[in-house]
């Protein structure tokens, strides 16, 4: 819960600068292109906002390593980012 407590917390930071910078455009194209990005944090929040509310939600994730070569992994994890943990 307190990593997805410090991303929301991130992702508002960015929406902020994003916001400051939209307002702040010069032409159509950084108009885009910042909308572009709020749209993305849109989804990102959207995403911990799912992981927040349901705690028990994860990724499965099957993995192999040269180390071990006849060995396959199955794990899963609750982090936000699964790469993290495999």
């Amino acid at each position: 819960m307190a990593e997805a407590e410090k991303a929301k917390a991130e992702l508002q930071k960015q929406r902020r600068m994003y916001e400051q910078s939209l307002e702040k455009a010069l032409n159509e194209q950084e108009r885009q292109e910042f909308e572009a990005k709020l749209k993305e944090i849109d989804k990102r929040e959207a995403d911990v906002d799912y992981r927040i509310n349901n705690s028990r939600a994860g990724y499965v994730y099957v993995t192999a390593t040269k180390a071990m070569p006849n060995m396959t992994k199955l794990g899963v994890t609750r982090r936000l980012n699964p790469l993290v943990r495999i």
